[in-house]
């Protein structure tokens, strides 16, 4: 799919209704790999170069999304691949798998949750 000045509002508005539902503040979001090598080589680092292999990545420490436009066919997919990196952000212990999936597919149908507050010992 191609980047279009449509798409970019699309995804603003989804990255922003997303977040709400997520209870999390919009992250910084880049939909160019030019935007990935640009950044500071500290905050990519491991995921640098590859990145335009992903449909997205997040780099979790400095509250940035990449998503991907490219790697997506249609804009379900591109939809898909913002709420799974918006659910990285708002679950951070949570590893790709069954339990991850779920959470993908509860905000997919209008899911929304509580702020995360780490437990203090």
């Amino acid at each position: 799919m191609r980047l279009t000045p449509e798409i970019t509002s699309w995804i603003e508005e989804l990255v922003i209704q997303y977040s709400m539902q997520l209870s999390i503040r919009k992250p910084k979001y880049l939909l160019k790999v030019r935007d990935v090598l640009a950044l500071p080589l500290e905050i990519t680092r491991g995921r640098r170069t590859s990145a335009y292999r992903y449909q997205g990545v997040t780099y979790l420490k400095h509250w940035i999304v990449f998503i991907n436009v490219r790697r997506s066919r249609t804009l379900y997919e591109l939809k898909q691949t913002v709420v799974h990196e918006l659910v990285h952000l708002r679950f951070p212990y949570l590893s790709h798998g069954d339990g991850f999936r779920k959470k993908v597919e509860a905000v997919m149908l209008g899911r929304s949750f509580r702020a995360y507050r780490r437990r203090v010992p």
